[in-house]
């Protein structure tokens, strides 16, 4: 697992996206979850990973940090990459409303995992970001991701 700079740029330019109000939501979430900053901005743990846990098609986050995978990284046009980490924003955004981080022992079994999924897929939307061209492009290239 490592930190990869341009996905670090790419996540950081989708979060200067959102809505004033929902960045600062997030934002105020990460800071009482005592994400560090650097000059003065919020720092949060960003990764790259070739394997994600079981229903992962891309990326997963507990609102806190972030994984994503290497070949959705590695290969996926810019655009697709926003796309995925508007999603997982959306999740972290979730996580602020519900002020603690997400994860499956903690937040929601997994009978209400496809109804985290739909409010994530929601607010992605809301924020103009357009999932099922990810999913298109990830079907797509299923057989190159290892998915």
């Amino acid at each position: 697992m490592s930190i990869d700079m341009n996905l670090h740029r790419v996540f950081t330019e989708t979060l200067a996206t959102l809505p004033p109000a929902t960045r600062a939501k997030i934002e105020a979430f990460w800071r009482k979850q005592r994400v560090p900053e650097h000059d003065g901005r919020l720092v949060p743990v960003v990764l790259k990973k070739p394997n994600l846990g079981v229903g992962s098609l891309c990326a997963n986050t507990d609102g806190v940090i972030f994984n994503f995978k290497s070949a959705v990284v590695d290969q996926a046009p810019e655009d697709i990459l926003r796309i995925c980490i508007a999603h997982e924003l959306a999740h972290a955004y979730r996580a602020a409303e519900l002020c603690m981080p997400l994860n499956d022992a903690t937040a929601y079994g997994h009978s209400s995992r496809n109804c985290e999924e739909g409010a994530a897929d929601k607010l992605t939307k809301e924020w103009g970001f357009d999932r099922a061209r990810l999913l298109d492009w990830l079907a797509q290239n299923e057989t190159a991701l290892g998915l």
